[in-house]
């Protein structure tokens, strides 16, 4: 791959992580709370996706599987101290791991796939509509089932998008 195409490919995954991050940090003021993540942590959420896409282009398809579990790992811990604290809502959480995955999808050039789930993810996020948004986890992870090798790192992430949406 060419390094201007490359370049492109993390950019458009940075960009979704700035425009997550600002609805998020906008949420955020409204509500006068604290959240999970905001502009900083959304974007290297997305570059993360898209070094863990490109890591497993260079090795195979478990390392991607593992830095999925790693981020999914972390957002169901920074969930746990949240909720201890009294602040049960998932919508920064479920956001954090469509982010990963929009990264992921926008390195393997599935830029309008990247597109779509980060116009479907804002337009739920701003509804306050998660419920919604767990059928498109399930359907995406039907597809994938269907199309991929069973230890694929795609059906493990779309796994985890599952299980830290119904935390």
């Amino acid at each position: 791959m060419q390094h201007p195409e490359l370049l492109l490919r993390f950019g458009i995954a940075l960009l979704i992580g700035i425009l997550i991050g600002l609805e998020r940090e906008f949420s955020r003021q409204k509500e006068e709370g604290k959240a999970f993540a905001g502009i900083r942590t959304f974007p290297l959420i997305a570059l993360l996706g898209c070094s863990a896409a490109l890591i497993t282009e260079l090795t195979d398809a478990g390392a991607f599987a593992v830095v999925a579990l790693l981020v999914g790992s972390l957002i169901a811990i920074a969930y746990a101290f949240a909720a201890r604290e009294g602040r049960v809502g998932v919508t920064s959480e479920v956001a954090a791991m469509v982010v990963f995955i929009c990264g992921a999808l926008c390195y393997w050039n599935h830029l309008e796939l990247a597109a779509s789930l980060f116009s479907l993810g804002v337009i739920r996020a701003m509804d306050g509509d998660l419920a919604a948004a767990e059928p498109i986890f399930e359907r995406v992870l039907a597809i994938r089932e269907a199309h991929l090798p069973p230890r694929d790192a795609d059906i493990a992430t779309a796994i985890n998008a599952l299980v830290v949406k119904r935390r």
